[in-house]
């Protein structure tokens, strides 16, 4: 038998120079090679994915059928691939500029300080936005729970439709006793709260007494409103606010009634910020 491995001897030319064509002993080699991989029918070349084999004079070639991975459609080449609807699974790096459209990203497990010029971020769910600068335009449409806002600036309309209401939350408040008399003042450093007036001092009917509360958060411009609560004869008595200036505003109580009243009158106030300009 032929050993299909021998190769010509080196003077041996490959093309025979009496004919023009392949030297006898080099096809002799070549078809001997060329029968030990199959004769071209179903050529695996070690097992290696992508050689397509043939019969008779077909040529070899790579198809798409022999690569591995997954997915449909043609190959693509390194350089500047257009890919239709990729599923990109959790790339662990990359830069993104110039996309169109209205993709929708979803940004988990991120170290680092990613920066994203102008986003449009669409419906979120849910989130936090902390850090923010410039003055963005939030639209909130659709929101379930109690989300929170730091500083919420409008140029337009806030409207509140529903049961809705406008007003402080628990923690922003706060409580003062008055001491020795209807007329000591008190300092309550807080946005709005509660003044519970001096007990045993007497008003005495159509009589007014006036004091001072202190409060950090009171400006000059601000606007101060104040009402009667609890703490004595119904309809006895009425509130007003004199002098707002910074950091303090005077308070009037006057009894309305007909009688000398000695009680723990309940004021309540809240501050609402102004400007003059």
């Amino acid at each position: 038998m032929v050993n299909p491995t021998n190769i010509p001897a080196p003077r041996v030319g490959f093309i025979d120079p009496r004919t023009g064509l392949m030297a006898r002993e080099w096809y002799r080699f070549l078809y001997n090679q060329f029968e030990q991989i199959g004769g071209g029918t179903g050529l695996n070349h070690n097992g290696l994915t992508g050689l397509q084999g043939g019969s008779g004079t077909a040529y070899y070639h790579l198809s798409l059928a022999d690569y591995t991975g997954n997915g449909t459609g043609t190959l693509v080449r390194s350089t500047s691939p257009v890919l239709v609807t990729p599923a990109l699974g959790t790339p662990s790096s990359g830069v993104i500029t110039s996309c169109t459209g209205s993709p929708t990203l979803v940004i988990t497990n991120c170290t680092g300080s990613p920066t994203l010029t102008a986003p449009l971020l669409g419906t979120p769910a849910s989130g936090v936005i902390t850090n923010c600068t410039g003055a963005p335009t939030l639209d909130i449409t659709s929101c379930t729970g109690s989300p929170s806002l730091t500083a919420v600036t409008a140029t337009g309309n806030i409207r509140i439709s529903g049961t809705g209401s406008l007003g402080y939350s628990t923690g922003s408040g706060g409580a003062v006793t008055q001491l020795t008399s209807k007329t000591t003042g008190v300092t309550l450093d807080k946005s709005n709260g509660k003044i519970t007036m001096e007990a045993t001092t007497a008003i005495l009917a159509a009589t007014a007494v006036v004091f001072t509360l202190t409060n950090s958060f009171i400006a000059v411009t601000d606007a101060v409103i104040a009402n009667i609560a609890t703490g004595g004869t119904a309809n006895a008595y009425t509130v007003d606010v004199l002098t707002v200036a910074a950091g303090s505003v005077g308070l009037r109580v006057t009894n309305i009634s007909a009688g000398v009243l000695s009680e723990a009158v309940v004021v309540n106030f809240a501050i609402i910020k102004a400007v003059a300009a």
